[in-house]
């Protein structure tokens, strides 16, 4: 069952409830998709795991003593002076991102593919299904055809016309032998 579920990317305890708890076929309880909140919005799912690694990548910036910064003009244009600590916590933050992006796009990814081999599993499903159909029919069949080949074969010797038939020749048989006994005698 293990082995089934890890194939199928759905949690043992998902399949055996399904199985045990409320009496599903293994047909069904592997091929019905797991319901969840995102389910076929792999957009939705993207920015919420973004919004995620983005929350966990500022976290200990924002979670450490908010930096002081001061208010300053360049060039005309007002910009917040931040401490050199503070500048190197967001760049280390910054460069962490193309990595989060980078899991992100392999999560994704291995969902796309799941939802694939799920689909080609449903398919290989419906192929046995119908295939088992079909051999059921052919083996109705052939058996329908056996039995009535077998009737057909045991049927010459119980029809009541074949023995008055052989009845009539070997009375008829024996009526001319006789007879031709009483001449020669």
């Amino acid at each position: 069952m293990a082995q089934w579920a890890a194939e199928i990317g759905i949690q043992v305890g998902t399949l055996s409830h399904r199985l045990n708890m409320r009496g599903w076929t293994p047909e069904r309880a592997l091929m019905t998709p797991v319901q969840t909140r995102f389910r076929n919005r792999p957009a939705a799912q993207v920015a919420l795991v973004l919004i995620l690694a983005v929350s966990l990548l500022l976290a200990p910036t924002a979670a450490a003593e908010p930096p002081e910064g001061v208010v300053m003009e360049h060039d005309g244009k007002a910009g917040l002076w931040l401490p050199l600590e503070a500048h190197r916590a967001i760049l280390a933050d910054l460069r962490e991102l193309p990595e989060r992006r980078a899991e992100v796009h392999l999560l994704d990814e291995k969902l796309r593919l799941r939802v694939e081999q799920v689909s080609d599993l449903r398919i290989a499903a419906a192929a046995a299904t119908e295939a088992q159909k079909v051999a059921v029919a052919a083996l109705d069949a052939a058996e329908k055809g056996r039995a009535a080949a077998e009737n057909r074969l045991d049927a010459w010797y119980r029809s009541p016309t074949l023995w008055i038939a052989i009845g009539v020749v070997a009375g008829l048989g024996l009526t001319l032998g006789a007879a031709k006994l009483a001449q020669a005698n």
